[in-house]
C-alpha cells in the first residue's frame, strides 16, 4: 500500500547573491506543495553542509566529484547515488514515487497533481525559462531536463542501466531520461510549463568535471545519440507548430531501443577508446590523448 505523497529530493547547495535567491524561491515553490514530503540530500561528512525548514536533511552521499574524476573542484554529488538514496527513502516512507529537480527549479502543483493522475511508471520535465526582470516567459527548455519522477520499485529493478554521473555537469540529464524513455513507461513532458526556471548564464561551461561526464557519455553514446535525434526532430516539428499528438508519436519513434550484434561491436570500440583516453587524462599522459 503506498501512501498518497511523492518523496522529493533536492541538494541544497552553498550560494550567494541571485544564485542564492534563485535557489530560495525554488525551495518556497516546493513548500508550498501538497503531497510531496521534502528532502534534502547533503554529505556525510557534512562538507559545506546546508539545511532549510520543512526539509529533511539527510547527512547520507559518500560519493562526490572529485573522488569519481581524480579532477580538483567543487564537491558536488553523484546522480546515481542520488537517486539510490531517494528511492531507498521513498520505500520505507511507502511512496511509490520519488523525485529529484536541481535546487534551482520552481515547481508547480500542476506537476505533483499530473503524475497521480497519469500513473505512469516514470516522467522527465523539462523547463520553462523566464525572466527575472519582467516575469516573462523566454521559451521552453527541450534541450534539457530538470525533474524526474521514477517509480521506487522501478529504479530498483533497472538501477543497473545508470551510471554515476556528477550533478551539475553535462549530459547527464538527457543520458537519464533516453534510458528512461527506452525502458519504462515514462512520459516526457516539455511542452507546458509545469516547471519554472530564471535564466541565467549556466555555471558549468568551464567545470573541471565536464571531460568526466563526457566519458560516461561515451560509454552511453547510444541513449545520448537518440536523445540528440530526438531534439532534432522535435526542433522540426516545433518550426512547424505540429500538434501535441504529433509530438507523442515522435517520442514512441525515436526511443525504440535496439541491439544488434553491430550496435554492440560498434559500442564496445568507442567504450574502449573512451577508458584508455579517461585513463590518460587522469594519470597526465596527455599526449596519448
Amino acid at each position: 500500500m503506498h501512501n498518497d505523497s511523492i518523496c522529493f529530493g533536492i541538494n541544497i547547495y552553498p550560494a550567494s547573491g541571485e544564485a542564492a535567491r534563485r535557489q530560495d524561491r525554488a525551495n518556497q515553490s516546493l513548500l508550498a506543495l501538497r503531497r510531496v514530503e521534502l528532502i534534502n540530500l547533503q554529505f556525510r561528512n557534512q562538507y559545506a553542509l546546508q539545511t532549510r525548514e520543512g526539509f529533511d536533511t539527510l547527512c547520507v552521499l559518500e560519493k562526490d566529484s572529485t573522488t569519481v574524476s581524480g579532477r580538483r573542484g567543487t564537491c558536488k554529488p553523484i546522480i546515481s547515488e542520488i537517486f539510490d538514496v531517494l528511492a531507498m527513502e521513498a520505500f520505507k516512507r511507502k511512496c511509490r514515487y520519488f523525485a529529484f529537480a536541481n535546487s534551482d527549479i520552481e515547481v508547480t502543483q500542476e506537476a505533483v497533481d499530473l503524475v497521480f493522475n497519469a500513473v505512469s511508471e516514470c516522467f522527465v520535465l523539462s523547463r520553462m525559462d523566464y525572466d527575472a526582470a519582467s516575469g516573462q516567459d523566454l521559451g521552453m527548455g527541450i534541450r534539457g531536463v530538470d525533474c524526474f519522477v521514477i517509480d521506487t520499485l522501478w529504479w530498483g529493478k533497472n538501477r543497473r542501466r545508470f551510471r554515476g554521473y556528477i550533478h551539475g555537469d553535462v549530459c547527464w540529464d538527457n543520458t537519464y531520461a533516453s534510458i528512461l524513455m527506452c525502458h519504462s513507461d515514462c512520459i516526457l513532458l516539455n511542452r507546458a510549463p509545469l516547471i519554472r526556471h530564471q535564466r541565467h548564464t549556466g555555471g558549468w561551461v568551464d567545470s573541471p568535471f565536464a571531460t568526466f561526464n563526457g566519458y560516461l557519455a561515451t560509454l552511453d553514446a547510444r541513449y545520448f545519440s537518440l536523445w540528440c535525434g530526438y531534439i532534432y526532430q522535435l526542433e522540426k516539428l516545433r518550426s512547424r507548430q505540429a500538434m501535441e499528438k504529433d509530438e507523442l508519436e515522435l517520442q514512441r519513434r525515436a526511443f525504440q531501443w535496439t541491439s544488434t550484434p553491430w550496435q554492440q561491436l560498434k559500442q564496445a570500440a568507442r567504450s574502449g577508446r573512451a577508458h584508455w583516453r579517461h585513463y590518460c587524462h587522469r594519470v597526465g599522459l596527455k599526449k596519448y590523448v
